[in-house]
């Protein structure tokens, strides 16, 4: 199994690698690896790689001075269970086109063999989960969901495919889990065993909460409704220091307060001020990470009342307090 990475300003690839079949390594049981994938007047691409049988673990940070498009390639099928935590991205394999990836989304999708194209914002993170087609139909099967069986239908015809036609918000409890994922200080068999159970309750939450989702409004919503929700947001993004009110963004895109505050919770899962908090306290880690602000200047910045609401709010956010994500 191979896959490779080029920016596609440049010529050539920025990686090239090779994983084992099933991502099951016989010498190795359990692999982990960090990747500067490239470094240069862009930016900076990282990636840190966990994996063992049937489940590869990708965390991706992008620190860029601009958008950039990147071009992969790989000759493997899987499922991935995609959570995006910060920034966004857009994603397209073999013409297919997924839903836009924003901060603090999730979606389960499925990406057959062939070409993938990949646009990322300035600064980005995001953890993939990637689980091989014979291990996910195991999963699957059992459960004998219509979500999943549709899913599965799609996987049998090798066509890329999402299991919800909207990404959803991911919850505290899933961030609680993908915080553990990400900063487990167990080693060998003990950390494999431990990834593994988190991998799967991280799956489970997201099945039950796309099951419950009724898609009542999203899926019969207009075209241009919907363009106008994406354009709400991007107007939402580009003023955080002074967020408008509902009534002036629902003005600036031709709709009304009722319509943009339903229709952008079903679309995005979230509503404007959420999403506007969810950057802005990502904003606020890297501020506090840069060492720019501390945590009472990061408080009034995000406009909580006190510092220990801001420090509570962040714990929910990344699992940690502000100053013990600082000590690391």
């Amino acid at each position: 199994m191979q896959y490779s990475i080029k920016i596609q300003e440049l010529i050539e690839p920025v990686l090239h690698t090779l994983l084992p079949g099933g991502f099951h390594d016989p010498l190795h049981p359990f692999s982990e690896r960090h990747i500067v994938v490239f470094e240069n007047a862009m930016g900076k691409g990282l990636l840190h790689e966990l994996y063992f049988d049937n489940i590869h673990i990708a965390y991706e940070e992008m620190h860029l001075n601009r958008d950039i498009a990147i071009e992969g390639e790989a000759d493997y099928e899987v499922v991935e269970l995609h959570f995006e935590l910060s920034g966004h991205s857009t994603r397209n394999t073999n013409g297919f086109d997924y839903s836009d990836f924003v901060a603090g989304s999730h979606n389960i999708v499925y990406a057959p063999a062939g070409k993938g194209y990949y646009q990322y914002s300035r600064l980005s993170r995001a953890l993939e989960i990637h689980i091989p087609v014979p291990r996910f139909r195991r999963y699957a099967e059992n459960m004998g969901t219509t979500l999943l069986d549709k899913f599965l239908k799609s996987i049998d015809r090798q066509e890329p495919t999402q299991i919800s036609p909207h990404n959803m918000p991911v919850t505290p409890a899933m961030m609680q889990l993908i915080n553990a994922i990400l900063h487990c200080d167990k080693r060998g068999v003990y950390k494999r065993v431990f990834l593994e159970a988190k991998v799967m309750d991280l799956f489970l939450m997201q099945l039950e909460q796309l099951q419950a989702h009724r898609c009542s409004t999203s899926c019969l919503l207009r075209h241009d409704a919907v363009e106008k929700l994406h354009h709400a947001k991007d107007i939402a993004l580009q003023n955080l220091e002074a967020p408008l009110s509902l009534s002036e963004l629902a003005g600036m895109v031709g709709t009304n307060i009722t319509s943009l505050k339903k229709g952008f919770k079903e679309v995005f899962g979230v509503s404007v001020f959420g999403l506007i908090a969810e950057v802005k306290m990502e904003k606020a880690k890297e501020l506090l990470l840069s060492g720019q602000m501390n945590v009472s200047e990061l408080s009034d910045y995000l406009g909580y009342s006190n510092v220990a609401n801001f420090s509570l709010a962040f714990k929910r956010r990344f699992g940690v307090s502000p100053l013990k994500f600082v000590k690391g």
